[in-house]
């Protein structure tokens, strides 16, 4: 079985960006391509369901980590 794709925007690429570099990209789109390339190198056909989960879950992702990745 296939796993979801890993689809990304300028939106939750930062997202992604701050969870996988520690800061906002200077230019999310441009950050999109290997943002989705270290997406699938850590989660492999998980991805997609990563991208749910860290979403879903972004409220205590942030508590966790200290930076709010709901103001994005």
């Amino acid at each position: 079985m296939p796993g979801m794709g890993f689809s990304l925007d300028t939106w939750s690429s930062k997202i992604f960006s701050v969870l996988f570099r520690g800061k906002v990209p200077d230019n999310p789109r441009d950050a999109i391509p290997p943002l989705k390339k270290e997406a699938n190198k850590r989660w492999g056909k998980w991805a997609g369901y990563a991208f749910v989960n860290v979403l879903n879950d972004s409220p205590k992702i942030s508590k966790r980590i200290g930076i709010d990745l709901t103001k994005f």
